[in-house]
């Protein structure tokens, strides 16, 4: 895309989907999930704003953290 865009385009949005599906994976651990995501994220807000925002809601919540065990 060459220019910012609400919904993006076809294109972008398959891609989109064909990398939340992927980045999915249970194989994955969640560190590096959010990492990906991360990296995604990065290379989408510029142009996207809905793909952004979908990416965001897909982001692992907490599952790094180091909590204590009681």
């Amino acid at each position: 895309m060459h220019h910012y865009a609400q919904n993006g385009n076809a294109a972008v949005n398959a891609a989109l989907d064909r990398f939340q599906l992927d980045v999915a994976a249970d194989a994955l651990p969640v560190l590096e999930r959010s990492r990906m995501i991360d990296h995604a994220a990065a290379l989408v807000s510029p142009r996207c704003y809905l793909c952004f925002q979908a990416l965001e809601a897909n982001r692992p919540i907490a599952g790094g953290a180091k909590l204590a065990c009681g």
